[in-house]
């Protein structure tokens, strides 16, 4: 069908291609009998800016959902669906033509979706639940809760029943995003089968529920999309937004329920040996990946509600209707919603009031979370990302609407919410995503700010004849030229926000473990583990054994109970010295779980690292000397610890160089490479030593090591050289862009220093084809990750008032009394 459907849009191009010309394709509708076709005539209509047509073709594929399936590989109706909303938003504000879109598509576009949707409108069902009148109770209470989910009863914890009487030591947070685990194959029964079915049923019906909600919010955070609201004052959009908000509060309570259901699924537990914990380990990346998918789009709705409560609270709050809605509400979470609208409209004067009675609520709550790998419960994961998800809003739209001080509170405050209300050890944090949205957000907010006061003194001296206009929330990279603001006057500001923020980091930095080989660095305890690699290492830790899969499987499972997995099952064969020093005392039981499971995570934490290992040595021919492996990556973590606290520069530089300002960067480059020079050639001696302490070579550890604290920055560099040199490469010009050949040289230079051992992409190289992607995509309107500090306007504040708040957030943060208990 993908060739016929070529066919026609060659004979649609020959013809009648003009925008809305949708009884073209009428005849051809036969031949749309997968997701391919549809998704080769939608790309070429969004192509040329025709939202009817592509609108029109995108409903009828919805229609066909059952028959065609929703997507096939990288043709997906939610990718295109949102596609089609982002660039309608792009051509809104772009297109000059007479033939302007307008946002009364989009009502249309969502009204048809409704329409046609059929079942895919509402929350799927988990077709395997099993009933139970307790576990039902427990299911309605949970949908009909408000979003804070902290004090939920521990009888109707979600996970409870079905991680009973197991024992889950597993810090491996794998990040999985996909239900097809990476090792391929499926589990062994009929248990594996129904859930791999249910799994990819529900994923199609999931992606579905999140791109909806995702459009719903990328339209209320559209400053167009609310200028008109405001201007039109249109009863029926009022009634469109309060429809969206209801759909959106009906479909949360039905995910959470789907949450319950999957979440009681049991899976059998197996035995002991590597193809039977490797199909365990399978199966249960099916079922954590499903949860952590529901969870994804439970959170995507909730917010999306909460975004357009914000919008009608702010516009409309005095109608029967959004009253309505806000008082079905906590009263923090009306707080909250009205504190977002603020920040939306730009009411900035009613912020301060808001936001220091919704700290006070905030500090008792939770932002910590147990990941399902350790047993964690779905319900209170979904509540603390929803959390963490408010709390970005604000840290991204604080610093553009000129509140430096409160951002600099909420971050503190967040740190003190992790701290003052633990629970138990494996949390996960978000600390550093958080950390990483305001430091970014208000590093541009102050470039931003010091262009604004340079094109200020241009215009006030007469310097410049006519200023170049600059969009600077859609500047990328390009050079400012006159508008670069002064390096020293900037670099002042940047440096006083980074001391104010750097501590908060750091503090937050000495709580978090970066790699279990951090819990062996000193020399007692490194001096234990060898000694227990070299006794018992030998049979134990050969290859098959440290496949991916078995290590995961008896990781979450816990090694207590694998051990007497292996007793009961009398498979010891291989650990018979092991078992032999426990059972006369020579070796405590717990200890040899403690250094084995170190073991098992180091491999999980590190496994590149470990396949460079295999590939490169004879060493990992011999059990015995994984040691050796281990002392590289513990010379790799305390430079990696180094970095993690050097982010904060990394990202200041960044900003720096995507916003033009080339001269600050090369000073803040400058500056970092003169404090960090000497350091980083300590490592390179450090490395040096164990090459020849073990008479081996890890190329992956050397490279890294090699880097030198600066190569990030080079890298940053580099990406915000692609956007321009696509741009000036497009121009008639015969001559190569000057910007283009500075690029070329850079990678040269990346060049001359090969990476790795040729089994991964130098990250380099994947970094600049990253960033060839995301800039065409930006170019048609569509990002996979757009912006979300644009969503406010901007507020210009004078380089005083900027000093002024910081150092006002550097004397509040110290008596806020933010330590640990």
């Amino acid at each position: 069908s993908a060739s016929m459907v070529a066919k026609a849009l060659l004979l649609w191009q020959q013809g009648d291609d003009s925008r809305g010309n949708v009884r073209f394709w009428a005849p051809h509708a036969e031949l749309f009998d997968a997701p391919k076709a549809y998704a080769l005539v939608i790309e070429s209509l969004l192509a040329r800016n025709d939202f009817v047509a592509a609108m029109a073709l995108l409903v009828h594929w919805l229609g066909q959902a059952e028959r065609v399936g929703l997507e096939k590989g990288e043709d997906c109706f939610s990718d295109l669906a949102r596609r089609w909303m982002q660039m309608l938003e792009h051509a809104i504000l772009h297109d000059d033509s007479p033939e302007k879109p307008t946002w009364s598509v989009a009502f249309k576009f969502f009204d048809f979706l409704e329409a046609n949707a059929e079942s895919f409108w509402q929350p799927p069902t988990f077709s395997l639940r099993r009933n139970n009148d307790s576990a039902d109770s427990a299911r309605d209470a949970l949908a009909s809760a408000g979003d804070d989910l902290d004090d939920i009863d521990e009888e109707d914890n979600l996970y409870a029943a079905a991680y009973e009487e197991v024992s889950y030591r597993d810090t491996t947070d794998d990040g999985i995003d996909d239900f097809v685990p990476d090792e391929g194959g499926s589990g062994d029964g009929e248990t594996a089968t129904e859930l791999n079915e249910e799994a990819n049923r529900l994923h199609q019906h999931l992606t579905f529920l999140i791109a909806i909600a995702q459009m719903w919010k990328g339209a209320a955070l559209s400053q167009d999309f609310r200028s008109e609201l405001t201007k039109d004052a249109n009863p029926s959009r009022l009634e469109n937004l309060l429809g969206w908000a209801r759909s959106a509060a009906a479909n949360r309570a039905g995910l959470l329920e789907l949450l319950h259901d999957v979440a009681k699924f049991d899976i059998p537990k197996t035995s002991a040996d590597h193809d039977a914990m490797s199909r365990y380990d399978r199966l249960r990346l099916v079922k954590e990946s499903l949860i952590e998918r529901i969870i994804a789009t439970a959170v995507e709705t909730a917010d999306a509600r909460r975004i357009l409560l914000a919008n009608l609270s702010d516009l409309w709050g005095d109608h029967p209707g959004v009253k309505e809605e806000l008082e079905s509400l906590t009263v923090d979470d009306r707080l909250l919603i009205e504190l977002l609208g603020q920040l939306l409209t730009g009411n900035h004067e009613q912020v301060e009031e808001q936001f220091t009675r919704l700290m006070l609520a905030l500090r008792t709550k939770k932002l910590l979370y147990l990941p399902l790998s350790r047993g964690g419960d779905p319900a209170q994961i979904y509540s603390v990302r929803l959390r963490r998800r408010m709390m970005s809003h604000m840290l991204t739209w604080l610093p553009r609407q000129g509140f430096y001080k409160q951002a600099c509170e909420l971050i503190e405050t967040a740190r003190f919410m992790e701290h003052h209300n633990p629970i138990g050890p494996g949390a996960v944090t978000e600390f550093d995503e958080l950390f990483y949205l305001c430091f970014e957000s208000m590093v541009r907010a102050a470039v931003h700010n010091a262009i604004l006061w340079r094109r200020e003194e241009l215009s006030a001296g007469g310097e410049v004849d006519e200023l170049p206009s600059v969009n600077l929330d859609e500047h990328d990279g390009e050079s400012l030229g006159d508008l670069e603001p002064k390096s020293d006057e900037l670099i002042a500001i940047l440096e006083q926000l980074t001391e104010v923020m750097l501590g908060s980091w750091l503090s937050h930095s000495r709580t978090l473990r970066l790699s279990v080989l951090e819990s062996v660095d000193n020399s007692r305890s490194w001096k234990q583990l060898v000694e227990f690699i070299q006794r018992f290492g030998g049979p134990l830790f050969t290859q098959s054994f440290l496949r991916l899969g078995n290590v995961r499987a008896i990781l979450h499972q816990g090694v207590g109970h694998w051990f007497d997995q292996l007793i009961e099952e009398g498979a010891d064969q291989e650990l018979e010295g092991l078992f032999d020093a426990m059972e006369s005392g020579e070796v405590q039981r717990r200890d040899a779980e403690r250094m084995l499971g170190v073991v098992l995570e180091a491999v999980i934490d590190h496994y590149s690292e470990y396949r460079d290992y295999n590939s490169t040595t004879t060493q990992s021919d011999r059990g015995d000397m994984l040691y050796m492996l281990l002392d590289f990556l513990r010379l790799r973590v305390r430079y990696d610890r180094v970095c993690w606290n050097l982010r904060p520069i990394y990202w200041a530089h960044e900003v720096l160089v995507r916003g033009g300002c080339h001269q600050a960067a090369q000073q803040w480059r400058r500056a970092l490479a003169d404090r960090i020079g000497r350091e980083s050639e300590g490592y390179i001696q450090n490395l040096q030593k164990l090459q020849a302490k073990y008479a081996m070579r890890l190329p992956t550890v050397a490279d890294r090591l090699h880097e030198r604290f600066t190569r990030p920055m080079t890298v940053d560099r580099m990406r915000a050289l692609v956007g321009p040199s696509i741009r000036q490469l497009r121009t008639d010009s015969e001559e190569l862009p000057a910007v283009f050949e500075l690029l070329i040289d850079e990678c040269k230079l990346m060049m001359e220093q090969p990476t790795g051992v040729g089994l991964d992409v130098p990250q380099w190289l994947s970094g600049l084809d990253e960033e060839v992607t995301e800039v065409s995509e930006r170019e048609t309107g569509f990002s996979e990750d757009p912006r979300a500090d644009i969503a406010v306007p901007f507020r210009q504040l004078s380089s005083e008032e900027i000093a002024r708040q910081l150092s006002e957030a550097a004397k509040a943060i110290k008596t806020l009394n933010l330590t640990d208990k």
